[in-house]
């Protein structure tokens, strides 16, 4: 009995992805006070840039891993090449057993060209533009020269986990997220506990950044394994014989992903974009302690944000199926029971992490100070509303009517005209009170009213009370 309750936990693919977000998160827990004791605040800050940068680097994604892990999904849940280039208008399935094999080799070779173009984009890119952002940091620290060289292997390493991301979109799409998060558990504990080792040891921040770095790009010849295995199983000759019809609907396809992956990549970097960038903003315009506290509360911040997610985001190939078999029942059940434990998850962890600020700075000697309540206040309500309203933008994407430029496009201008008329008055608290002002008045009403359009307005409405509920426990949080 104990083997199949193990086996059940081991193949499932929310506990695995909460096992992935965990080790991350212990992770975090465990190299931070070593980070934080062992270097100077200007190496700390340089530290967080470079971990940022990191997250940056990742966006230049530009939303393809989730538009081709639906259309991965599509194909694997038996929709044709014409049904996937019109899957906005709610085609019924064929009745067939078995995944679509020619959609699904069409959609793995667009997968294998666009990565190579996204990788080398993001590698010049950081190496041309992204070093303006460090350079301030990096001149700061104690050993410029140092800095520079973990600058340039952030961005090697960063540009490699994005090519690598291929394989986590044909992996998740097939639902094989179970193996796909389980090799990134495994490369997060080892990376771990390398550069933990390491900064116990003394080593400088150049060897910690590289062994941490180069052991998490370790994953994705691993995630190219199980994925060259899945795809052995098909069989790829549907698109050596393509009739001029099948080139018509081939021709479409790529129209449909494309467009919608633009939109996308607005959305994605209006809103996740500036979050990151307001950390690289706080490294170089405000003090150093304000920097290392902002920065320090973003990273945690980001932490739980990412392990939060796995409930929902892991349903996500299994919610598409729904859809594209038109079962909005079962999609709804499933998205709303995955939407609870998200939000309920995000609020715990942020009270328990603010509620153990004090008794962290009594226990660990830190050459910093800790995120203060009303910072850490206002920067988890925001991401709490920002999480509900991605979660019905994720809703509404299912029909491939892509509007995260337009929703997250007026929610980003909000956000940063208010910055610029708080910055002054208000310094290191300027960013998360306009995040928090601009996901409540736009980003959450807006996404709802869209979601509607899915899973209809008695799901949304049981939803927002959820979200205010969780909203008024984080109010504990001004105790500390």
């Amino acid at each position: 009995m104990h083997n199949s309750v193990l086996s059940k936990l081991y193949r499932s693919p929310t506990m695995m992805t909460w096992a992935n977000l965990l080790s991350k998160t212990i992770g975090l827990a465990l190299l931070l006070p070593l980070i934080l004791s062992s270097f100077p605040e200007n190496d700390i800050i340089l530290w967080y840039v470079l971990t940022t940068m990191v997250g940056i680097g990742l966006l230049f994604d530009l939303g393809f891993t989730p538009t081709f892990v639906r259309f991965v999904a599509y194909a694997n849940s038996g929709a044709s090449i014409e049904q996937m280039s019109q899957i906005t208008k709610r085609l019924e399935l064929e009745k067939k057993e078995g995944p679509n094999v020619g959609g699904l080799d069409l959609v793995f070779k667009i997968i294998d060209k666009n990565y190579i173009v996204l990788s080398l984009l993001a590698f010049v890119s950081l190496l041309c533009f992204g070093s303006f952002l460090v350079a301030k940091p990096i001149t700061q620290s104690t050993n410029s020269m140092e800095g520079w060289l973990s600058w340039l292997i952030v961005s090697a390493t960063t540009s490699f986990l994005l090519f690598g991301n291929k394989y986590v979109a044909i992996l998740q799409g097939m639902k094989r997220i179970a193996d796909n998060q389980r090799v990134m558990m495994f490369s997060s504990i080892l990376a771990t506990l390398t550069a933990s080792l390491a900064l116990i040891l003394d080593a400088n921040l150049l060897l910690v950044i590289a062994l941490y770095q180069s052991i998490t790009a370790c994953s994705v010849f691993f995630n190219r394994r199980l994925a060259i295995k899945e795809m052995g199983v098909l069989n790829h000759s549907a698109e050596r014989n393509l009739s001029v019809s099948s080139e018509i609907e081939i021709t479409k396809l790529k129209q449909v992903i494309f467009s919608s992956v633009w939109k996308s990549a607005i959305g994605i970097l209006m809103s996740v974009g500036l979050i990151h960038l307001s950390g690289i903003a706080a490294a170089n315009y405000l003090s150093v302690a304000d920097a290392a506290m902002y920065l320090l509360a973003l990273q945690l911040i980001r932490a739980i944000s990412s392990f939060s997610q796995a409930p929902f985001y892991t349903k996500i190939p299994q919610l598409a199926g729904y859809y594209a078999n038109n079962k909005i029942v079962s999609l709804n059940q499933l998205a709303f029971n995955a939407e609870l434990k998200s939000l309920a998850f995000f609020t715990l962890a942020c009270l328990l992490v603010g509620l153990s600020f004090p008794f962290a700075e009594e226990i660990f000697n830190l050459n910093t100070s800790l995120p203060d309540a009303v910072l850490w206040l206002l920067l988890s309500l925001g991401i709490l509303i920002e999480r509900a309203g991605a979660m019905h933008i994720q809703i509404y994407s299912l029909t491939n009517k892509i509007v995260w430029h337009y929703v997250n496009g007026i929610t980003g201008i909000c956000m940063i005209v208010m910055f610029l008329l708080f910055i002054n008055r208000l310094g290191m608290i300027a960013f998360p009170l306009s995040l928090l002002i601009s996901y409540t008045l736009f980003y959450f009403p807006i996404s709802s009213y869209l979601a509607v359009n899915v899973v209809g307005k008695h799901y949304v409405i049981k939803q927002s009370g959820l979200l205010l509920l969780c909203s008024l426990f984080l109010f504990l949080l001004l105790l500390t």
